[in-house]
């Protein structure tokens, strides 16, 4: 997949996993909206070492079935678990 002309960079927490399915969903910092991500958006972060609440930087974009996170970077995460939002 290549990168939509119309994209913005953002931030946000894993919020779920699918595990089996490969996907999951982000939700956008400072906000309730929740972005949904595929394994294959995955660039910098490697899908398996994702956790719930992890906070990752991504690239925001629209597309024919909603909004979608591509580009996942992984953010330092090494107080990931005091950010969370619930």
């Amino acid at each position: 997949m290549g990168i939509p002309v119309n994209y913005e960079e953002r931030e946000g927490h894993v919020t779920f996993l699918h595990i089996k399915g490969k996907y999951g969903f982000i939700q956008e910092k400072d906000t309730d909206i929740s972005v949904y991500f595929h394994i294959t958006d995955c660039i910098e972060a490697n899908f398996e070492d994702l956790r719930t609440g992890m906070y990752v930087n991504y690239l925001y974009t629209d597309t024919s079935k909603g909004a979608r996170a591509i580009g996942i970077k992984e953010v330092n995460n090494e107080n990931w678990y005091k950010t969370v939002r619930y």
